[in-house]
């Protein structure tokens, strides 16, 4: 079992790394996200957990792509979303559902669900103060995202 806790830490702070390189998101966000998980992953102890985590990761990052390539950039611009084209954000989009899927089905409707209330809340939000999305925007969206998957995955059955 601590392996697998240290495993999947370990894999999130790598994520977390390539993230802050590509998207410039902040690093120690992530790193408290894995504690996060891994300390629900020790308290919860369901069988499914690793599933849940695996949802977590994918699930969070189609609903930040999926955030990109809706919505117009912030004055400040985002040059990633220039070379987001509509095939790779439907995969990911996908990927997602399919992790999703892993936790069972109510459970994945209510992730699927909840990231599409969270992308549009932000979305509306950020176009109401910034006139755009940002950085911020996509960080926040993939850490409320994975908060509200990982609730769901562990206490929906």
């Amino acid at each position: 079992m601590a392996i697998v806790i240290g495993l999947i830490f370990v894999a999130w702070v790598a994520l977390a790394f390539v993230e802050q390189k590509v998207l410039k998101l902040p690093a120690l966000v992530h790193v408290i996200g894995a504690a996060i998980v891994a300390l629900l992953f020790v308290l919860v102890r369901s069988d499914r957990m690793a599933f849940v985590v695996t949802a977590v990761l994918a699930v969070g990052r189609a609903a930040m792509i999926t955030l990109l390539w809706v919505s117009r950039p912030a004055a400040e611009g985002l040059a990633i979303g220039k070379a987001l084209h509509t095939t790779t954000a439907v995969m990911a989009i996908v990927f997602g559902a399919g992790a999703a899927l892993l936790c069972g089905i109510p459970p994945a409707i209510l992730m699927v669900f909840a990231a599409y209330i969270i992308v549009r809340v932000i979305r509306e939000y950020w176009y109401k103060r910034r006139g755009g999305i940002d950085r911020l925007s996509l960080s926040l969206t993939l850490r409320v995202t994975e908060l509200s998957t990982l609730l769901i995955g562990a206490f929906v059955r």
